[in-house]
């Protein structure tokens, strides 16, 4: 809200919805006033004390020259969850906006396609949500505080992840990339090193990189100065094998208007994640000596650090630009590289985590506890989800098509044993009235139903049906048209009158209904426009414009 209070004078600006009553039809109406910092007369409006329903009361105005009085939008605000701001228009006048939703609807721009980005995902940015806690620089996804603060491997979190620079990856073109040091050649136009007396900074044959050099590092305090001044290249990559304790920091200084300070992310020798000591922010990379390759982006691994410590980066990313490297302890390291994304590899280590964490059912388990409905609903740690399913295979689809490589296919088909298992049974089936399949994303008794979980599930089902011929893919093929069978079924349960509901657990626990909030309501409509673009079905297409007028403030006809 851009207006929260007003004095007794009403010389603030003041932003009120108007209920003016006819005398012979009682109807609503509404309007805007704005007065800046000019008195409002008080002969024309007087205050006057409102009572709401009996519950609340609250200072409003009300006009001498018309049967009008005025409540104040920060009251609105909260009571109908409805939304407001001051803002420019385009010819420069301040306009108040008024809006029901917080969310947007993305429409399909062309048929939906395994082999393309996945939905709109293309506009998440998964690694900035609250609830991550960091990008390991173990794994190279998220580990998510989402029902544990310490941090957890969450599958959808991280298949998001991977689906989201997949997206990118296709859409937003080549990265700019500079190499630093590859190893045999240092790029002396862009890095400098600053080598102690007492340190050793040399290139040296590898026998595990043959015909390639690799810089060998040895001492405290060696230092490559960055000359590269581009701001919009924080992405840092480079391969490194510990030979003893070791650590690299990336120095970045951030500039606002008037100063400039420098922060330090540290990458070192250990299992822990990420924790602070003496102000620097610390990622560990593991500690077995053999090589890997790291990717990160400083900016983000910067502002983790930053909510660790709960402050603020107190300057913006594009203002920020890497000015040093800072190398401790012993270690060899090769292709030290600059680029301004790296969306293709981060899509890779996604899937390349899901290979590795594949169970022998073919599952990737969440392995902690989950409480719905205040407890009334509870999953232990170990349980699987239809939606991490159904988006492990959407993403190791579509990194199967792109690289050809088939431990990314296996891994998709073996994640489609679960579809067949009850989630009495700790799978993710169950059904609805005994008779419509539902693929849970919370697989609890009595079962949830939820919405958006079952549709992503869907997407997934239906990218290995057509991904080729052989028996997963048929099966594959047979599952994914039950699913849609049961959503056609079962869609109307979902509708409120005025929004969407998140799932059915008031059917199952006689609770209230649980209504989706404005971001999965709109994630609803999205799904079934993207869907409709396979399926062509009334139902969605009905639906989806329905739960778009929701959004605007409509409500479904009354008796």
């Amino acid at each position: 809200m851009a207006v929260e209070g007003r004095d007794q004078s009403y010389t603030h600006l003041l932003v009120v919805f108007v209920l003016h009553f006819t005398r012979d039809t009682g109807s609503i109406a509404s309007k805007l006033i704005s007065k800046s910092d000019q008195r409002v007369s008080p002969k024309k409006y007087q205050p006057i004390d409102c009572l709401i329903n009996e519950e609340f009361e609250i200072q409003c105005l009300r006009s001498a020259t018309e049967d009008s009085v005025y409540i104040p939008f920060a009251f609105l605000h909260k009571y109908f969850e409805i939304n407001g701001k001051i803002v420019d228009s385009k010819d420069g006048q301040q306009v108040f906006e008024w809006s029901h939703s917080y969310s947007r609807v993305y429409f399909p721009k062309h048929t939906y396609h395994e082999n393309e980005a996945f939905l709109w995902f293309d506009n998440y940015n998964v690694e900035v949500r609250d609830r991550v806690r960091c990008v390991s620089a173990i794994t190279g996804v998220p580990i998510s505080s989402q029902w544990q603060s310490s941090g957890h491997s969450y599958a959808i979190q991280i298949a998001q992840f991977g689906l989201s620079h997949f997206s990118k990856h296709l859409s937003a073109g080549k990265p700019r990339v500079v190499a630093l040091d590859s190893g045999d050649t240092l790029n002396r136009r862009t890095a400098t090193y600053v080598v102690p007396e007492d340190a050793v900074l040399k290139r040296i044959e590898s026998d595990d990189r043959p015909q390639h050099k690799v810089i060998s590092v040895d001492g405290l305090n060696i230092i490559m100065n960055i000359k590269r001044k581009s701001v919009n290249d924080l992405t840092l990559s480079f391969d490194v094998k510990p030979l003893a304790n070791f650590s690299l920091t990336a120095v970045l200084k951030a500039y606002s208007s008037s100063s400039s300070k420098e922060f330090s992310i540290v990458y070192t020798t250990s299992e822990l994640d990420i924790w602070i000591s003496n102000n620097e922010i610390i990622y560990g990379m593991g500690t077995q000596q053999k090589w890997k390759s790291l990717t990160r982006d400083l900016g983000v691994d910067l502002q983790k650090g930053l909510n660790i410590k709960e402050k603020k980066l107190g300057a913006k990313a594009r203002n920020m630009q890497l000015i040093r490297l800072e190398m401790n302890g012993k270690a060899l390291l090769a292709n030290i590289r600059l680029q301004s994304s790296a969306h293709e590899t981060y899509a890779k280590t996604a899937g390349d985590w899901f290979v590795a964490n594949q169970e022998s059912n073919g599952g990737f388990s969440i392995n902690v506890n989950r409480k719905l409905s205040n407890g009334a609903l509870q999953l232990k740690s170990g349980w699987y989800s239809a939606m991490a399913q159904g988006q492990a295979i959407s993403l190791l689809i579509r990194l199967y098509t792109h690289t050809r490589n088939h431990k990314y296919l296996i891994c998709a088909k073996n994640a489609l044993n679960l579809f067949d298992i009850d989630s009495k049974d700790n799978g993710i089936r169950t059904k609805f009235m005994d008779k419509y399949v539902w693929f849970e994303e919370y697989p609890t008794t009595p079962s949830t139903y939820v919405l958006n979980g079952f549709i992503y599930s869907l997407f997934g089902l239906y990218d290995l049906s057509v991904s080729g011929n052989d028996s997963y893919c048929v099966k594959a093929g047979l599952l994914y048209r039950q699913g849609v069978e049961s959503l056609e079924q079962m869609l109307p349960l979902f509708d409120s009158g005025s929004g969407s509901l998140y799932d059915l657990r008031h059917l199952g626990l006689g609770s209230a209904p649980n209504r989706a909030r404005w971001d999965y309501h709109s994630t609803h409509i999205n799904q079934l426009l993207f869907l409709n673009t396979i399926e062509n079905k009334l139902i969605f297409q009905t639906t989806a414009k329905r739960w778009i007028s929701y959004m605007k403030g409509y409500r479904a006809p009354h008796n």
